[in-house]
């Protein structure tokens, strides 16, 4: 029982804002990584993005996170991190593995359709 309150208290401290604009890169990857692998099949995951495993993802959605212009102003200091549209943004791809279709066979454009979320534009510069 202690451990689960552990989990619900993490999980409400994650997604209550402990997320910064210098680790929200890494987190945006990692959920969103694991929900792909959980829900999309391997095949449509090789074939629209190239990605062979999670490690190899989250390592290619960093680096192209952080090429980013909005991320790189935000480095700069010329503009602020959107912490509750990240945590918005960061709940909408992560709530995509309650969806019923997040089966192993989930389209790849399915997917990304689910996880869309306009937060998800404006956590940083707006």
């Amino acid at each position: 029982m202690r451990v689960q309150l552990a989990l619900v208290l993490c999980t409400a401290l994650f997604l209550g804002g402990c997320v910064t604009g210098n680790t929200y890169p890494g987190e945006r990857a990692r959920i969103y990584c694991d929900a792909l692998f959980s829900c999309v099949d391997d095949d449509e995951i090789e074939f629209w993005t190239g990605y062979d495993d999670r490690n190899e993802c989250v390592d290619e959605e960093v680096d192209g996170f952080e090429d980013r212009s909005d991320y790189q102003s935000y480095l700069a200091g010329d503009c602020p991190f959107q912490s509750d549209e990240a945590d918005r943004c960061l709940e909408e791809v992560s709530d995509v593995r309650q969806d019923p279709d997040c089966d192993g066979n989930m389209g790849f454009l399915a997917f990304a359709f689910d996880i869309a979320d306009e937060d998800c534009d404006e956590v940083y510069c707006n």
